[in-house]
């Protein structure tokens, strides 16, 4: 309705690989070029990589990421490291 265009191009790589039963890593590498009418060409990339350990119902993962995208709406454009940890939640309903 206001007359803006916006042509973009995103290209993600991800790769994993088992280390053994329990232990994996992956590596993640984006890609985006942004054409937009009102805030102009963005381009930028994207690395992230980390290990995840699974025991159980449980998942944990360390991220390390470094962020060169430059969004015009975004401050970040920095590296993080991020601890997450999951829980599996079984199929409740598979059984009726």
């Amino acid at each position: 309705l206001d007359g803006r265009e916006v042509t973009f191009v995103d290209v993600e790589v991800d790769l994993r690989w088992r280390l053994d039963d329990n232990l994996s890593s992956f590596a993640r590498l984006n890609y985006r070029w942004e054409d937009d009418s009102l805030d102009g060409i963005t381009r930028g990339w994207d690395v992230t990589m980390g290990l995840d350990y699974v025991f159980g119902d449980l998942t944990a993962q360390l991220t390390l990421e470094y962020d060169r995208l430059d969004l015009p709406q975004s401050e970040e454009d920095d590296f993080g490291v991020y601890v997450r940890l999951r829980r599996d939640i079984p199929n409740v309903l598979a059984n009726r």
